[in-house]
């Protein structure tokens, strides 16, 4: 058990991110979870390990995942154990169920079991799937309004692929983030699923795909070179912003994390360099 006293007080390099169904933005630094007080990041609890992705759940609690681990932060800081697993996502899905990702599968999160969903076989035979399922590496979920989960994976060229409510999966799309990983993704209040690919925020929906927002150099203040997001995270909340941050790559050596408004207006929430 780890409290919110047993943190430390700055953030240096913002990574995965998770916004509550309320609108409260958490963001992980290392093994630090931090909270968006107002305009300041605070300290809320220190992981074991370096965090590697998050999401919110729908009580207002945060799941951390760590090499081998899923955690739960309580909004007090309170850290327990979830599950032992070698997970390498986690997502939100409808009426606030927690997804768990591993390189060949993704499940539910039920109390502390996990309930197959989606398994890598399920994609062998598609187009640019390697006929064995354990080269696909699944990395990250997401799942619209309409039912259409949405996963990026590894191993297969950095791709997004859609797997409708009845079970049908295809190849859509590359999905690759500035970092050269796969893209991570998070559904939006309007039920859109979001991604970042390399310095620009696509949507998909359905099947289709569309520019939500492209950085040029110079678009958000007080960042030099082009912003290129690295994770993207979002709330239900109706109207609520798009949140994305960036870690130095090839667009930009600055670090930030940024809000982006219905109307595409940012707003700057932290910037280091």
């Amino acid at each position: 058990m780890a409290d919110a006293a047993n943190t430390s007080v700055a953030m240096t390099n913002p990574g995965p991110m998770a916004v509550t169904s309320t609108g409260v933005l958490y963001v992980a630094s290392g093994r630090e979870l931090f909270r968006l007080d107002g305009r300041t990041f605070t300290p809320v609890a220190r992981a074991a390990r370096v965090i590697r992705c998050a999401v919110a759940s729908s009580d207002g609690s945060i799941f951390i995942g760590e090499t081998g681990i899923l955690q739960r932060v309580m909004p007090d800081g309170a850290i327990s154990t979830v599950i032992h697993v070698g997970l390498t996502g986690v997502g939100q899905g409808p009426h606030g169920s927690i997804y768990v990702v591993t390189n060949g599968m993704i499940d539910r999160l039920v109390g502390r079991r996990l309930v197959p969903v989606i398994r890598a076989a399920q994609f062998v035979g598609l187009a640019r799937v390697p006929s064995n399922p354990s080269e696909i590496g699944f990395a990250n979920v997401a799942i619209d309004a309409s039912g259409t989960t949405y996963i990026t994976a590894g191993g297969v060229g950095n791709s997004l692929f859609e797997v409708t409510s009845r079970g049908r999966a295809r190849y859509l799309s590359p999905a690759r983030s500035a970092h050269g990983i796969p893209s991570s993704l998070t559904t939006g209040s309007d039920g859109r699923v979001f991604l970042g690919v390399q310095n620009a925020i696509l949507w998909v929906s359905q099947g289709r795909i569309g520019v939500y927002l492209s950085f040029s150099e110079g678009a958000v203040k007080g960042f030099s070179g082009t912003f290129a997001p690295s994770y993207v995270a979002a709330s239900t909340y109706p109207r609520s912003p798009l949140y994305a941050d960036a870690t130095g790559n090839g667009f930009s050596n600055d670090r930030g994390v940024i809000a982006i408004y219905p109307d595409h207006s940012i707003a700057v929430l932290w910037v280091h360099r």
